[in-house]
C-alpha cells in the first residue's frame, strides 16, 4: 500500500514539473479574483527570477553577434512596418500588434532557456540590448503616432521608462555579479535555490493571467475588437519564436534567439500603451503572455517527454 502511495506521489510531482506552466495559466484564469491582490508581488518575483538566473551567467559569457543584431532589426523595423500596414484596419489593431512585436524580451527567458537546455549567455545579451534599444525607440516614435502627444519630453520619457527598466533589469545583474566576486557565501545561496526560479515565474503567471482574464472581463471594448486583438497576438507570437529559431538554427542558438525574440516583457509593453497609446490596445499584450505560455507549456512538455525535434523546436 505504501509502494502504491509512494509510487502515485512521485508521478503526480512529476505531472506537476512536466505541466506547470498550463496549471499556472489556468489557475490564473479560473481563480483570477484571488490572484488580482498579488498584483503588486509582480515587480518582486521577477527581480528574484532574474538575480536567481543571472548567477549562472557571467559577465564574460555575455556577447552579442550577428544574430542578435538580425533579431533587434525584426523587433524595431518589423514592429514600426506592421503598424503601418495594419493601420487601415484600424488604429488600436495597429497599435496592439505593433507593441507586441516593438515589446522587448522578457526577464524570464533566461530561465526558460535553461529549463529548455538552451545558451542562457545569448538570451541575457539579447535581453539587455533588446530592453535598452526599445527605451529609446519608444519615447522617439510613440509621441507621433500617439492621439494626443504625451506632454514627457524625450529624455524625460526615456529616463522614465529606463527607471522600470533598471530595477528589475540590471541591477540584479549588478547583484549576481558583485556577489560572485565579493560575496560568494551568498552567490553560492543564491545558485542552490536555482531551479526555483521556474515555480516563481509559474506563480507570476497566474497572477498575470488573472489580470488579463479580468481585463478582458472588464474592458470597454466590443468582443469582437478583443477578438481581433487576441488573434493578432497570437499570429505575431508564434511567426516570432519561429524566427528566432529560423535565425539561430545556422548557429545551432535556436532555443535561446527563439526565446529572444518571441518571449515578450509584457508587463512593459502594457505600461508603455496605456502611457502613450489607445488604453485598449493593451489587450493584445495582455492576451500575448497567455499565448507565449502555452507555446512554452508546449515547449517544455515535449522536452520532458522526449519528444523528437520538430520545426517548430
Amino acid at each position: 500500500m505504501y509502494l502504491c502511495t509512494d509510487k502515485r506521489y512521485v508521478e503526480m510531482i512529476k505531472f506537476i514539473k512536466t505541466y506547470t506552466l498550463p496549471i499556472a495559466i489556468i489557475i490564473g484564469g479560473v481563480f483570477y479574483k484571488l490572484f488580482l491582490p498579488l498584483g503588486f508581488l509582480m515587480p518582486y518575483l521577477i527581480f528574484i527570477v532574474l538575480l536567481l538566473g543571472f548567477c549562472k551567467v557571467s559577465v564574460k559569457d555575455l556577447h552579442l553577434s550577428k544574430t542578435h543584431i538580425i533579431l533587434l532589426l525584426i523587433q524595431i523595423i518589423g514592429s514600426i512596418s506592421l503598424y503601418y500596414l495594419l493601420l487601415p484596419l484600424g488604429k488600436i489593431i495597429a497599435e496592439g500588434i505593433m507593441i507586441c512585436v516593438m515589446c522587448p524580451t522578457a526577464a524570464a527567458s533566461t530561465v526558460l532557456t535553461q529549463k529548455l537546455n538552451g545558451d542562457s549567455s545569448s538570451v541575457s545579451s539579447y535581453l539587455l540590448l533588446s530592453n535598452l534599444a526599445v527605451s529609446l525607440v519608444v519615447p522617439l516614435f510613440f509621441p507621433h503616432i500617439a492621439e494626443s502627444t504625451s506632454n514627457l519630453g524625450f529624455w524625460t520619457a526615456c529616463l522614465s521608462i529606463l527607471s522600470k527598466i533598471f530595477p528589475l533589469l540590471i541591477l540584479p545583474f549588478i547583484i549576481a555579479e558583485f556577489s560572485r566576486y565579493r560575496m560568494k557565501k551568498l552567490h553560492s545561496f543564491l545558485l542552490k535555490y536555482n531551479s526555483s526560479a521556474f515555480y516563481l515565474w509559474a506563480l507570476n503567471l497566474s497572477i498575470l493571467t488573472a489580470i488579463t482574464t479580468y481585463s478582458l472581463l472588464n474592458e470597454p471594448a466590443s468582443k469582437y475588437l478583443e477578438f481581433e486583438l487576441g488573434i493578432g497576438a497570437f499570429i505575431v507570437c508564434v511567426i516570432q519564436f519561429l524566427l528566432g529559431k529560423y535565425v539561430g538554427k545556422p548557429s545551432k542558438d535556436n532555443i535561446a534567439l527563439g526565446q529572444s525574440l518571441g518571449q515578450k516583457n509584457t508587463i512593459l509593453a502594457i505600461w508603455v500603451t496605456q502611457l502613450y497609446l489607445n488604453p485598449l490596445a493593451a489587450l493584445a499584450p495582455g492576451t500575448y503572455v497567455i499565448w507565449q505560455n502555452v507555446f512554452n507549456a508546449w515547449q517544455i512538455t515535449r522536452k520532458e517527454k522526449g519528444k523528437r525535434p520538430t520545426f517548430l523546436d
